[in-house]
């Protein structure tokens, strides 16, 4: 059974890598990671997060946060996560059929 698993685990795993959506999600997940503007507002969201918040400094959270999600690397990196879920389920789903 174990054997089976990770021989299908292959197969997917093959697949996956010509995917046009997983190569979309890998590209823009590492544009995420790599960039220097979003990983100083990250830090400086969660170094706020972990303070005891002053509403001076919820607002600049709040702030920061929106700056974040609406940042053009994030919103495209959000869309192909999605896709890619989506992908992965629909691989699930036909696994579970069989």
């Amino acid at each position: 059974m174990t054997n089976e698993i990770l021989e299908k685990a292959n197969e997917i795993a093959l697949l996956l890598e010509d995917n046009p959506y997983y190569i979309e999600y890998i590209k823009n997940k590492t544009m995420l990671e790599n960039s220097k503007e979003l990983t100083k507002l990250r830090n400086e969201m969660l170094f706020l997060k972990k303070c005891k918040m002053s509403d001076e400094e919820l607002t600049k959270y709040n702030a920061l946060k929106k700056q974040y999600e609406e940042h053009p690397l994030v919103h495209n990196y959000e869309i192909s996560r999605e896709n890619i879920l989506n992908l992965l389920n629909e691989i699930k789903n036909e696994l579970e059929f069989k």
